[in-house]
């Protein structure tokens, strides 16, 4: 069980960071949406660019059977 306690540490230390970052254009953001239960880790891009929604995966991650 450590093991996998150590990846989902790992996958939300690597990922935080890329919240961080800004966008050198139109009202976006990277949301970060950690499910620890069921192990699923994404980072999605969510705003505006123009008049166009943006919304959409950027990154995801899933733990299955102890593996990335």
């Amino acid at each position: 069980m450590e093991k996998l306690d150590q990846y989902r540490q790992i996958i939300q230390s690597v990922l935080m960071p890329y919240t961080q970052i800004p966008y050198s254009h139109g009202d976006l953001i990277c949301k970060p949406i950690f499910d620890q239960q069921r192990d699923s880790y994404l980072l999605m891009t969510l705003g505006w660019d123009r008049k166009t929604r943006v919304h959409g995966c950027l990154v995801h991650l899933d733990l299955i059977d102890g593996k990335v």
